[in-house]
């Protein structure tokens, strides 16, 4: 800053070691009477690191306002220094643990045993699970889940009405073409294809007079292509859509047995632009 000068007071320094490791540097501030420019200009001038420790905090307190002398302290400690999310940051947590679904097809049949050896008195049901005589009774698998949260710090000017109604109309919907979010902490962007992520909702509120903190929730599912089952092959399914096999009646080899003779794939979850979330950016798919 013009007309300020910092300067570091001869044998000003102290550094301590054993189980708390922390340094201290002693400066004077000289040519303003402002506080505020004092603690600037010691902020520009102080090493950010000082035989490896990281600068935590710096200060000043009057000696002479009049004279614009200050005496300014800089303490340093293990580690990295805490950086706090600003206005406009984008922070990402995230949640990979798994879910779990009651399914009725299995990925493979990996063995077929019954009297009298490998493939003796046996059915093929097609992959089907649990078959009994009058149902399919399937099991219960954990499944690999992707939740996460994308916490913005929205200027105060971006939180308009639209914006609210926004959150409440697209909750428990899924992006209706490509949606990406590109986070600063960590600097990351995550893309998405359409009709692969489903939003679950917004919480949060005032964080300062200038901006907003809103947690917006997610949850990721891939789109898949090139399903068989049974002996239907090709299926494809898009991410939240959701996957039912009808079963009917076939002659097995030994008996009457339930085989799948129908796959739907239906969509139960309502599509929408993420645009909207002022959130992240939609890429709509070519023409």
């Amino acid at each position: 800053m013009d007309g300020i000068t910092v300067t570091e007071i001869s044998a000003g320094r102290t550094l301590s070691s054993g189980d708390s490791v922390s340094a201290e540097i002693k400066y004077i501030v000289q040519g303003t009477s402002d506080d505020v420019e004092a603690c600037g200009a010691l902020a520009d001038i102080a090493p950010t690191v000082y035989d490896g420790l990281v600068r935590r905090t710096w200060s000043v307190k009057p000696v002479d306002i009049e004279a614009g002398w200050w005496a300014g302290t800089v303490q340093y400690g293990v580690g990295k220094r805490l950086v706090l999310p600003k206005t406009g940051d984008k922070v990402l947590t995230l949640d990979t643990s798994g879910g779990s679904m009651h399914i009725t097809q299995s990925i493979q049949t990996l063995g077929i045993y019954g009297l009298g050896g490998i493939a003796a008195l046996t059915e093929d049901f097609g992959g089907a699970i649990g078959v009994t005589h009058n149902s399919v009774e399937g099991c219960e698998v954990g499944i690999a889940q992707f939740n996460f949260a994308v916490t913005y710090l929205m200027p105060a000017e971006e939180v308009t009405a639209e914006r609210i109604a926004a959150f409440y109309r697209l909750t428990n919907c899924v992006n209706g073409d490509g949606f990406s979010i590109e986070c600063t902490k960590p600097p990351v962007t995550l893309t998405f294809a359409a009709h692969e992520l489903l939003f679950l909702g917004v919480s949060g509120g005032p964080r300062s007079e200038d901006d907003y903190e809103f947690a917006f929730k997610f949850s990721a599912s891939p789109n898949r292509t090139g399903i068989t089952i049974g002996a239907i092959p090709d299926i494809p399914k898009d991410g939240w859509a959701y996957l039912w096999v009808r079963y009917a009646d076939a002659v097995g080899s030994v008996s009457v047995i339930k085989k799948p003779v129908q796959v739907n794939v239906e969509q139960v979850y309502y599509t929408d632009d993420f645009g909207d979330l002022g959130l992240g950016v939609t890429t709509p798919p070519e023409d």
